[in-house]
């Protein structure tokens, strides 16, 4: 159990109406993440970002993975949000949706 449920229960959270999201749990995420990757290049991973460590690597394209997941099973409008710090991953995101799109059998088209 996540440490913070305990907290949000004690604020009035009704966990019987209330389903709790972990992405560590979540797989779908992990392949939206993993196909994302093949997308983009080194250099522009670096032009949004700064550096390429593994650990900026893993956790951009995992923002990128929770960005798309409610998408997989239909297509609807969206609002993510996200804080002004988080611009470079919603631009990374939109980036790989189109080049996405352009390929069939593509879970985002």
């Amino acid at each position: 159990m996540n440490f913070h449920i305990p907290a949000f229960v004690a604020l009035g959270l009704d966990p019987k109406k209330t389903k709790f999201y972990f992405q560590s749990e979540n797989i779908k995420v992990a392949h939206i993440a993993s196909e994302s990757s093949k997308k983009v290049t080194a250099n522009e991973f670096k032009a949004i970002y700064g550096s390429l460590d593994p650990g900026k690597i893993y956790s951009a394209f995992t923002q990128v993975g929770d960005i798309l997941y409610p998408q997989l099973k239909e297509r609807m409008p969206g609002m993510i949000p996200v804080g002004i710090d988080q611009d470079p991953h919603i631009r990374l995101t939109r980036d790989i949706v189109r080049r996405t799109k352009q390929e069939y059998n593509s879970p985002f088209r």
